[in-house]
């Protein structure tokens, strides 16, 4: 690997994942190859099936390749056994889904604490999970349950949960899905100001134009396969304004 792929945050080199389907064999991922810098925002389009999904969770660890090399903030997730991977997943990468799944019998604060045990001492994922949450205008309701939160506030609760123990790399598939236009606007810049202030490297996954467009590159999946990329200039950070309920 050259010294510039060395310091990228995420690397695939002909990445490809496949499933046995039957006699046959589905590959949902066919040799992908994509660097991605620290502290860049990327958006992953494509139609329904096109591999975004599988991408992400590659990335994070979740599943393997069954080709190819994948390398995030410098571990080889490919050649990594599962105890390693337990403890990348811990440390380095968080991930947000389009529904928040968040425990309906504890709080906000609860919620986000409560998945850094046991790898952290509780006092101090308690200090951080608050900070993490008044960070993204829920001081407020850090004792509220999911019930008592609007849609947009249980994502903030799951990005907070997401990032919890300093984790560099935040992974979202379809994250503004179940919100509307104001919700998602104002998802879009807490994700932008914590990229910001902790200069994070952020994956989204999706089908909205209004959320790729806050992305620095865009790149398109068509059956798995890379179908090409855009990319934006940012001429000034995007604005941060108050958040609604």
């Amino acid at each position: 690997m050259s010294s510039s792929a060395e310091r990228d945050a995420i690397v695939l080199e002909s990445v490809s994942r496949s499933y046995p389907s039957g006699d046959a064999e589905v590959t949902a991922v066919c040799d992908v190859t994509l660097r991605i810098p620290p502290n860049e925002m990327i958006a992953v389009t494509g139609p329904s099936g096109s591999g975004k999904t599988t991408l992400l969770n590659l990335i994070g660890g979740l599943d393997r390749a069954t080709r190819g090399a994948l390398t995030v903030m410098g571990e080889r997730l490919d050649l990594a056994n599962e105890a390693a991977l337990t403890r990348f997943r811990a440390r380095v990468v968080g991930i947000v889904f389009q529904e928040a799944h968040l425990l309906p019998g504890l709080t906000a604060l609860e919620n986000v604490v409560v998945a850094g045990l046991p790898h952290a001492p509780a006092h101090e994922l308690r200090a951080e999970a608050t900070m993490l949450l008044e960070s993204m205008g829920l001081a407020d309701r850090l004792g509220f349950p999911p019930s008592k939160l609007s849609a947009g506030q249980r994502q903030r609760v799951a990005i907070a949960r997401a990032l919890l123990m300093g984790r560099p790399v935040l992974l979202a598939d379809e994250p503004t899905g179940n919100l509307d236009a104001s919700s998602t606007e104002d998802l879009l810049a807490v994700i932008a100001g914590l990229r910001e202030d902790r200069e994070l490297t952020v994956v989204v996954a999706t089908h909205d134009p209004a959320v790729a467009s806050f992305a620095e590159r865009v790149v398109r999946l068509v059956d798995g396969r890379l179908d090409g990329e855009s990319r934006f200039d940012r001429v000034a950070p995007i604005e941060r304004h108050e958040l609604s309920d």
